[in-house]
């Protein structure tokens, strides 16, 4: 794949990162984590770490966050990546969309059309991975994409709604219809009227 990240792309991913996001005048925290995201492909961080990691990234600027969540998505995506560092980030990300700007959230959305459209589909889908386990995260998909996902998703809603033991199954599709309209309740016009038919036989 020509698109996968080598190890030297991949380690001035996470240095960059490491630059962007750690002060030049360094706190004993700002020490601490600098230490845990340079283990980040070394070592599964701890709940603990996470936790700390977590509290430092919310007090930083938007830039260092905003350079943080491109680099982590960088490695997160790339297929070479260890199982590890995927659960890692998964980790730490929560914290990190969290105190994202839309803008920087629609450019990941972006950036997962980017690679579809280039045939790198192994990256496509990593990238929906992570923003399935954040906030509201798949709302923030391209038009064309969103409407891709809540029409499997809504097909999945109402074959649950028919099928037996409907009332266990019907929330595991609910709730990624629900991520995917997000709070903002975005729905594109084009699959408007197949959610609102789907939803209304499903509640009624």
């Amino acid at each position: 794949n020509n698109n996968a990240l080598n190890a030297y792309d991949m380690l001035s991913h996470l240095q960059t990162c490491i630059d962007e996001v750690i002060c030049s005048k360094e706190s004993e925290i700002a020490i601490k984590v600098k230490k845990f995201l340079g283990n980040i492909k070394k070592n599964s961080l701890s709940e603990l770490e996470i936790i700390e990691i977590g509290a430092f990234i919310e007090n930083q600027s938007d830039k260092k966050i905003n350079a943080l969540a491109l680099g982590l998505f960088g490695i997160y995506t790339d297929e070479n990546t260890a199982n590890f560092v995927i659960d890692n980030i998964d980790a730490l990300y929560p914290y990190i969309w969290n105190n994202l700007k839309d803008e920087i959230k629609y450019k990941i959305g972006i950036k997962i059309a980017e690679y579809s459209a280039n045939g790198d589909n192994n990256r496509s889908a990593k990238g929906k991975e992570l923003l399935k386990n954040v906030d509201d995260g798949m709302s923030y998909l391209c038009k064309e994409h969103k409407i891709v996902e809540l029409k499997k998703e809504l097909e999945n809603l109402i074959n649950a709604h028919n099928a037996y033991d409907n009332f266990y199954k019907e929330p595991y599709y609910a709730k990624k219809i629900e991520n995917l309209v997000g709070k903002k309740f975005d729905i594109p016009k084009n699959i408007e009227y197949e959610y609102v038919l789907t939803i209304t036989n499903v509640f009624l």
